[in-house]
Parts: C-alpha cells; structure tokens; sequence
C-alpha cells in the first residue's frame, strides 16, 4: 500500500498526540511539531468552532482541486491561512472518516477514493444520476461557449459549476465573484446579474420583495422603503422573454445569456448560462444562443422526468 494508513487507523494511533487542559490543547501533529491552540470557553464558542471545522474541511477538499497533488500538513496550513494545529487536527479527523489518505513515509495527504462513492451517491440522488453534467458538456457542444451554472444560496448568488469553452475565465475575473442576488444602485433595486435576474424570474413577486428586505437586513443594501416596482418590472420582462443578457462593459469581462431552470425532484433552482463575446455580438446572435440553452434545459428536464 505504498506506506499509506487505513483511515481508521488513526483512532488507535498514538500520532494522535491531543493532550487535553483547562482551554489550552497541545496537539503534536503529524509533520511531529507541536502547536497550542485555545480551546472553546463556552458552549456558543464550540459551537462557531464546529461550524468553522465543516467549513474548513470543504476548503481542504478544494485545495487539493487545485493543486492536484498530496500535501503535508504545513503546506495546506500555508496555503488556506489556518493555524497548523488546526489543520492537523483537521486532516486527522477525515482520514479517521475514510476521506483522505494518510502516507506515513511522505507524511502527505491526499483524498480517499471514498470521496468519489460519496459524489456519485448524491449526484444519483439529487442531480440525475449524471444528467446535470450531461446537460452542461450538451450546451458546451451545443453553443460553442463556456457554460456557467450558478444558484442562490439565501441572498447571495454563487457559481457552482462551469465548463470552459473558448472562453477562460481571467484569474481575477468578477464571473469568480460571489454576488448579492439584489442590489440597489443609482437606478434604484436591480437584479445584480443577468444570472440573478433568471434566478429570480422563478419567485413570486412577494418573494422578490422579501429578498431585498432581507438584503438590507443583512446589511448589504440602504435601509428604507425604497421603492422596489424597478426591481419587479425587470424580473417581469426576464420572465416573459425566458432568458437575461448582460453585454461586456468595465465589471463584467464578457458577454453573457442566462436561463432559468428547476431541477427535477427537487426544490432547487440554478440559472444556466453561456459566456461568450464571439457569439453573443449582436441580438440575432444573442437570441439564438438563448433559445438553443432554452431548448436543451427543457429537453432534458422532460427526459428527466419520464426516467423518473
């Protein structure tokens, strides 16, 4: 096995190294260094802890999708900007789970192919068995452009998955960027993308009006009562036309055409759209482009669910 340890058999090991006191945990990880980290005072405090591991433990896993290669504990700790004793006791704890191996020689983690069960499970039960990833590499074909899928995440908009056309997103491209659904501006409440507005075209006009509330809530938009018959109107024409457009201009690098769709069997909704200045030159260009998009999403919902 090339050195690697079974995941489980860090539960018995003693490179677990966590000697426990009033607040203070001395932790020697795997690399054989010693940290000290404060513990959590409180109940409220292990909890945001907690809820920071999980996230943490996401961040691990993208990391080695960028890098695509192990890493030693120190390496990832340099990296996210996370406390090496904390990434230690990280790491530990996923390999423990059976989601990352552990090679003793190299001292080096990398992901379990268990991780690829556990994908393949939830895409199975949620995402159509592969069909969403069908659907995209289709629209790749399809319309010759990159293809961007993005969804709300409570007020926020983020892209969660892209195929790359001829198009490459730049290192510090804004499409990268996670948006506020809503906004208000110089012109008042607006859809804050084209991929927003086709998000929004699937919620009632009082839900609409609630996410903005919500927004100012948290502190992303003026408090006021602001008028919000802007924002409706726009969302209206996007729902009738089906589809929102956004041209290139200083923020946004490239063009761009959004529709709406809501995945079968489920209560999730995304906006799927194809960047491109080639092909979205004019209306003509544009309006093809979006019914080509239209057509595919429709067909695979429709095969999607008579497989059901």
């Amino acid at each position: 096995m090339g050195g690697y340890l079974c995941a489980r058999a860090w539960q018995s090991s003693s490179l677990r190294g966590v000697v426990c006191r009033p607040g203070v945990a001395d932790t020697v990880s795997s690399e054989g260094t010693v940290d000290r980290d404060s513990g959590p005072s409180n109940t409220a405090d292990a909890k945001k802890l907690t809820a920071r591991s999980a996230a943490r433990a996401f961040d691990v896993l993208e990391y080695f999708i960028r890098t695509g290669r192990p890493a030693r504990t120190s390496e990832i700790s340099a990296s996210l900007g996370i406390p090496n004793s904390s990434v230690d006791e990280l790491l530990r704890t996923m390999a423990i789970k059976g989601y990352l191996a552990f090679n003793k020689d190299s001292r080096r983690y990398s992901p379990s192919y268990r991780l690829m069960a556990l994908m393949r499970g939830l895409e199975s039960r949620f995402f159509g068995d592969g069909r969403l990833r069908k659907m995209l590499h289709r629209l790749r074909v399809e319309t010759g452009g990159t293809v961007i899928m993005t969804a709300q995440n409570d007020c926020w908009l983020e892209s969660i998955a892209q195929i790359q056309g001829p198009w490459r997103t730049p290192p510090t491209s804004q499409t990268d960027k996670t948006w506020p659904i809503v906004n208000f501006g110089e012109h008042g409440w607006q859809p804050a993308t084209n991929f927003a507005g086709a998000l929004l075209s699937l919620h009632s006009n009082s839900e609409i009006i609630d996410l903005a509330v919500h927004t100012q809530a948290m502190g992303l938009a003026p408090k006021g009562n602001f008028v919000m018959q802007g924002l409706i109107e726009d969302v209206r024409r996007i729902r009738s036309r089906g589809y929102a457009i956004t041209r290139r201009d200083d923020v946004m690098p490239v063009s761009s055409v959004a529709c709406p769709m809501r995945i079968p069997g489920t209560d999730v909704a995304v906006a799927v759209g194809i960047l491109s200045n080639d092909l979205l030159g004019d209306d003509a260009s544009a309006r093809k482009i979006a019914m080509t998009t239209r057509h595919v999403i429709y067909d695979h919902c429709r095969r999607w669910k008579d497989a059901a």
